[in-house]
């Protein structure tokens, strides 16, 4: 940890406003990232209108990607999120991801509700997928983000665009 920030899961939207509360009322500088669904819309703007939080501190992953619903995994490009699947999962040869079977396995925008379908087809002798799985492999290999891919740069530029949103709300 930095001092000047950190992070600590909240536990999804419903538990957002007591979180906060509790963090809030000891006088900390509280914003919050949270994934968001269509039925998220309301709870959020009430989250919004209960003054617990400064105005401006609160953003949804859906405002670092070109999506309506978005969830953290949704930062990494589709691409890059493939990389990572195959090389954490290693799926036997005729069952590699790809880029068309992660997308056509739900009918959702989000990624890892489309990893979650795809890994529910593989055989047994691959690991059910987990939402830490992949970055469980991308803590243990970083280097990876040193790629100059495409897809690495737009995952980078997404986190960057993060980073600076709520590096300025520090002030």
């Amino acid at each position: 940890m930095n001092g000047k920030w950190n992070l600590c899961p909240g536990g999804g939207i419903d538990k957002l406003a007591p979180f906060v509360r509790l963090f809030g009322g000891n006088n900390l500088n509280v914003a919050v990232l949270s994934d968001i669904a269509n039925g998220d819309k309301t709870k959020i703007e009430n989250l919004k209108k209960a003054d617990i939080l400064k105005a401006g501190h609160f953003y949804t992953c859906a405002d670092f990607v070109d999506q309506i619903e978005a969830d953290v995994e949704d930062l990494f490009d589709a691409d890059l999120f493939v990389e990572i699947l195959n090389a954490a999962y290693k799926p036997p040869a005729k069952h590699v991801v790809t880029r068309e079977s992660l997308m056509d396995a739900a009918v959702t925008p989000w990624i890892v509700k489309k990893a979650e379908a795809l890994f529910k087809l593989m055989p047994p002798e691959v690991a059910n997928f987990d939402h830490f799985g992949p970055y469980r492999w991308l803590l243990e290999h970083p280097a990876n983000l040193d790629d100059d891919t495409l897809a690495v740069q737009t995952t980078l530029d997404r986190a960057q665009r993060l980073f600076e949103t709520f590096n300025k709300l520090l002030g």
